[in-house]
């Protein structure tokens, strides 16, 4: 018997992916003693630039809570298992991470804000990290910057277009709103109807990239782009939005220690959230106090974040990583 009593399907016998829905590139997990299907969604898509769909026997049981001890003294009883329960792990649906290529731009109103502030050399390494891209079907002057997610296992999510003013930095709410590449890729049929999005943390992927480096989390991807800049020998990762700061986003963050960096107004919720998600999945959030105790009442009034600190004229940027302004949740 192998290692485990399960191997990818070895016939030629290939079925539709279910994240990228492509026909005959999927290979289903078997039981190794009666070659029965583990279950439909249990493989592997063999389109792994593309898709990168892996649902592995092992995280099949441990989302499912089977007991594979248990199940392996009596593997006939799987069927009996599959009637009774709900997957607790959805295929996430990934798109093709050829669009972030033919998107890298740096005519964004966003990078040409950027370059008000920093030197070519730092926008050239955060578009290398970030992937910053161009929205090529945006209606107006300024040119809508996309901000790609791109998870652990590196599988494109989406990607998200939002207006920024060139001189001020400050969005631009458009009529529009968030514009989603995945939205548009369905309308153009480049994607299928039943394309479902997943969301992952922004900057995700550099989690892979820099084990070893300190994560840092914050609210807006504007947010983690800018710091980084100052603090390169952190992780920023962002939510894209105060309510995205949850357990289904921050799945990536397993067992992980990581300083969060809550907009003004947001301290109490995230530290709530905070605690709920650490009892999850092991993770340990350390929360930074320094914009909630030194904003003055104007940034209190207009919501600002750890950003609007950092450029200020004369801001000591060490004192925002002071043990004092650390608390864990």
């Amino acid at each position: 018997m192998t290692a485990y009593p399960w191997y990818l399907e070895k016939t030629s016998k290939k079925y539709r992916c279910p994240s990228c829905k492509a026909e005959k590139r999927f290979k289903r997990y078997v039981f190794a003693h009666n070659n029965e299907y583990i279950h439909d969604l249990v493989g592997r898509c063999d389109r792994e630039n593309s898709c990168g769909y892996h649902y592995s026997p092992k995280e099949y049981f441990a989302c499912s809570g089977i007991d594979i001890k248990k199940l392996l003294t009596n593997p006939n009883g799987l069927k009996a298992y599959n009637k009774q329960m709900k997957i607790a792990k959805k295929p996430i649906h990934t798109i093709d991470k050829k669009w972030i290529t033919e998107s890298l731009s740096k005519e964004t109103s966003f990078v040409k804000y950027l370059e008000t502030k920093f030197t070519k050399e730092q926008i050239n390494e955060i578009q290398r990290l970030y992937f910053l891209g161009e929205l090529d079907y945006c209606d107006g002057k300024e040119k809508d910057v996309i901000f790609w997610q791109v998870d652990n296992e590196l599988r494109l999510r989406t990607g998200k277009g939002m207006k920024y003013n060139k001189i001020t930095g400050k969005r631009v709410h458009a009529k529009d709103g968030i514009i989603w590449v995945h939205k548009v890729k369905v309308v153009k049929e480049e994607l299928p109807e039943d394309w479902k999005l997943t969301q992952c943390l922004f900057g995700e992927h550099l989690l892979s990239l820099f084990p070893p480096k300190p994560i840092c989390l914050v609210e807006s991807e504007k947010t983690a782009i800018i710091a980084s800049i100052y603090f390169p020998q952190y992780i920023w990762l962002a939510t894209g939005g105060s309510t995205q700061f949850k357990l289904q986003t921050c799945q990536a963050l397993k067992g992980k220690t990581i300083e969060l960096f809550p907009d003004l107004g947001k301290f109490e919720d995230w530290t709530k959230k905070a605690i709920e998600i650490e009892k999850e999945i092991g993770c340990k959030f350390h929360l930074n106090t320094y914009l909630e105790e030194n904003a003055n009442k104007d940034q209190r009034e207009n919501g600002c974040d750890i950003v609007d600190l950092l450029l200020m004229p004369g801001a000591n940027k060490l004192e925002i990583f002071k043990k004092e302004n650390i608390k864990t949740a």
